[in-house]
């Protein structure tokens, strides 16, 4: 069931009007976009078995790294 009170906040606070259906997909892929950003933070950038990747950005020069 759909709280109304939330969604009539929802609405006060968006740029434009939107559905209930639109709401409700948007804030689901805005849920699984946070979860999916709590278990990358979760893995804490470890991948000991990952071999080096050569940066080849444009600033690498800068930073003193090889290109």
């Amino acid at each position: 069931m759909l709280d109304l009170t939330l969604y009539h906040r929802a609405l006060q606070l968006s740029d434009s009007p939107m559905s209930p259906e639109e709401m409700v997909t948007l804030a689901m892929k805005t849920y699984i976009a946070i979860q999916a950003a709590h278990r990358l933070a979760d893995l804490g950038g470890r991948a000991p078995d990952l071999q080096d990747i050569k940066c080849r950005c444009a600033f690498a020069e800068l930073a003193g790294a090889p290109a």
